[in-house]
């Protein structure tokens, strides 16, 4: 890694877009944090808690959207980087992180389109229009998050090890990428089974070792601009 940057393979639209992926993934934290873990799995209790209190989630949304698309500016720049390691796994690796992320913003864009509309309709609807909402519930492109955090944390995780086996990432900068990985996972299972503590975990991994790996990767990749 320090010799790639070194030859001014460095990148300032990727640097740009990784030091703003890992500013914005703040929003993991504000994700659950904002979001009492009752209105997580009571589709109820979630539309009364949007309707009274709709920023927190909204900006949310909104980041990860804004995440998705930025992170078509560094996939490919972390590909290259690996791909002379191991060129098979760096590219089904790439497809996980593409695919994921893609599915992430889809994700985002269409809750903050109907998500307004549902918890308007459910709280001041009658008994049965809120039935209707319940059993109708928020749009379910990827139940449980198998692509948009299974699919970008495979893509993290296979990334690091191939470039810490390639000496292209200092040893911490790939340990950190490799958590990063895992804590993505940890959302799928805390959805999958309802377990608040690995939700916890996710949001804790969200808030030191994602942005702590996009952000040392940004500032690598603008640095080998000028060198």
């Amino acid at each position: 890694m320090q010799n790639q940057f070194q030859t001014g393979t460095g990148s300032k639209l990727g640097g740009v877009a990784a030091i703003l992926i890992g500013v914005f993934n703040v929003v993991l934290v504000v994700y659950i944090v904002a979001t009492p873990a009752a209105s997580r799995y009571d589709m109820g209790e979630f539309f009364r808690y949007f309707s009274a209190s709709p920023l927190a989630l909204s900006a949310a949304w909104i980041m990860f959207t804004a995440t998705a698309m930025l992170s078509y500016a560094v996939i490919p720049i972390v590909s290259d980087l690996v791909l002379e390691v191991n060129r098979d796994w760096a590219r089904a690796a790439t497809i996980f992180g593409i695919v994921g992320y893609t599915v992430l913003g889809v994700w985002a864009i269409t809750l903050t389109r109907t998500t307004p509309g549902l918890a308007q309709n459910f709280v001041k609807g009658n008994e049965v229009t809120r039935t209707a909402i319940l059993a109708y519930g928020l749009p379910q492109i990827d139940p449980d998050g198998w692509f948009m955090f299974g699919g970008t944390g495979t893509w993290l995780i296979v990334m690091n090890i191939l470039a810490l086996r390639g000496g292209k990432l200092p040893k911490l900068h790939g340990i950190l990428g490799i958590l990063s990985g895992f804590s993505a996972w940890a959302t799928v299972f805390g959805a999958l089974f309802a377990f608040e503590p690995l939700n916890l975990i996710a949001s804790a991994g969200g808030a030191l070792f994602y942005p702590a790996w996009f952000i040392w990767l940004g500032v690598r990749l603008l640095r080998a601009v000028h060198s």
